[in-house]
This record gives C-alpha cells, structure tokens and sequence, in this order.
C-alpha cells in the first residue's frame, strides 16, 4: 500500500463546481508536487485539500509557506484509522494573520 500524500482541487466558475485531482503528482509520504489546472474564463480554485495519509492532519511549515493565494485550504489525516481534518483560510499574507483559528473536523 502507497502511503503517500494526495491533493485534489475544487474549481468553482461559470459552469459550476469541478474536482480536480492533477495527473502529474509527485508524491510522497511526507510531500506532493503539482502543476495547477488549466482554468477556464472565469473559473478559480476555491479549496486545495492535501492528505497527511498516517499521519495526523496538521499545516505544516512547508503548507503555511505555499498556501498564501485567496482559497480555503484543508488537510486530512490518520486515513487508516479514525480520520481527522483540519481547514484554513489564506489571504494573501501569512495564515496566521489571516486567520485566528483553525477548526477541527468533528469525529463521526
């Protein structure tokens, strides 16, 4: 079993809401590199999920330096077992001026 990191995008525009899981991920358990989507006139990223796999579901320091872009930003985590989420907003400057707390997902 591949313990690695994944990241899916969700796309929001004119025609609606789209998944979008990039086909060149390099992956590996503690990292994922992609080239971003093509995006239609008018379309925008509006969450960029990443899995921790095993690991628990936390911003890492390597997240908060490039998740800085408008979005809402979501990490999950402990995948084999009882999953835990995490979630962020960024806004052009660091995440922790942006945003004073970060919420975790209810069990169940």
């Amino acid at each position: 079993m591949r313990r690695h990191e994944v990241l899916l995008l969700i796309l929001h525009g004119p025609a609606g809401y789209r998944l979008v899981v990039p086909e060149d991920q390099l992956a590996t358990p503690t990292s994922v590199v992609y080239t971003p989507p093509s995006l239609a006139a008018g379309e925008s990223v509006i969450l960029a999920l990443h899995s921790h796999h095993t690991l628990p579901a936390f911003f890492s320091a390597t997240d908060d330096a490039d998740e800085q872009g408008l979005g809402l930003y979501a990490v999950v985590g402990r995948l084999l077992g009882a999953p835990r989420g995490t979630g962020a907003c960024g806004c052009l400057r660091p995440l922790a001026k942006c945003c004073s707390t970060r919420t975790d997902m209810p069990n169940g």
